[in-house]
């Protein structure tokens, strides 16, 4: 069917910037649905997530999408992926974006992030800069404890990594307090990347390393192995889908706690982690053993 005048959609998710990057699937989905029968908006306060994406026309500020924005009535369909997955937090991230768009999750989920030719040329020459093998790490240091791990922890991943292999550069990714240290073979690529560069700069990476975050999201998009730290989720809800597999070529180390999954135990909307250990465990009790073997799969 070929409709005179193009349906006219909005796809909405506020933040965090690795809950926006798992959207871009249900973008790719819908333009193979409806093709050139429909003009495809975005509403996020990630627009960076949408550089270069060939489904989408423009990418507007969540204030213009609000319920009382007049320019939303413009639009003729308005999905709205805000509290999919915190009101339902039983079920994996893209499975309840898909469900709420689609009636139905039995479709490709994979994110896809895009980066034009100078995005390619700035990546590619600090990849040369960066002189031989590398894996991309990101140490998150943020006000949300529970998703940080302690420096003393990622200190002693990066010590027994070097011995074993002592050419490896590890390239730092995260923002600009997340952690990163003066180390001769640590690169720091904190904050320098859009979303859509640091997934071609993962493509040439050996692993990421990291927790459930927006580099975590973004690896998911790329190429690169993932060794996965969960500690508040289980691995059937934030692992990528990825080549049509849940959690392919990713490896899973978790936290040393009893209480592993505490995230679809909250109240709901889940939004915030009430610790059910009350000391945030899971932020320094990890077997750096099983960290290194894992990254060390991917070498």
């Amino acid at each position: 069917m070929k409709l005179e005048n193009p349906m006219k959609i909005l796809v909405r998710r506020r933040a965090a910037l690795g809950d926006v990057v798992i959207s871009t699937g249900v973008l790719r989905e819908l333009n193979k649905r409806h093709g050139d029968n429909a003009i495809i908006d975005v509403a996020t306060q990630h627009p960076s997530v949408f550089d270069n994406n060939p489904y989408v026309r423009n990418v507007i500020s969540i204030s213009e999408a609000s319920d009382s924005a007049v320019n939303l009535k413009m639009y003729d369909v308005v999905y709205n992926l805000d509290d999919t997955y915190e009101l339902n937090p039983d079920g994996h991230f893209a499975d309840n974006y898909f469900y709420r768009v689609f009636g139905d999750a039995d479709v490709d989920r994979s994110m896809e992030l895009y980066i034009d030719q100078n995005g390619e040329a700035k990546v590619d020459e600090f990849i040369s800069s960066i002189g031989g093998d590398f894996i991309c790490m990101h140490m998150r240091n943020w006000y949300w404890d529970l998703k940080n791990i302690k420096l003393e922890v990622w200190l002693d991943v990066i010590n027994k990594l070097y011995k074993s292999n002592p050419n490896l550069k590890i390239v730092a990714v995260g923002g600009e307090t997340d952690y990163c240290m003066e180390l001769p073979h640590m690169v720091d690529a904190r904050a320098l990347f859009s979303p859509g560069e640091l997934c071609y700069l993962m493509d040439h990476a050996k692993c990421f390393v990291g927790i459930d975050s927006a580099p975590f999201h973004v690896a998911g998009a790329s190429e690169t192995g993932i060794v996965a730290l969960l500690s508040h989720m289980y691995p059937n809800k934030v692992l990528p889908y990825r080549n049509g597999v849940l959690g392919d070529r990713c490896k899973v180390v978790q936290a040393s706690v009893e209480c592993l999954g505490c995230h679809s135990r909250q109240a709901r909307p889940v939004r915030q982690i009430v610790c059910e250990r009350r000391d945030f465990g899971c932020n320094h009790l990890w077997n750096t053993d099983n960290i290194v073997s894992a990254i060390k799969e991917f070498l």
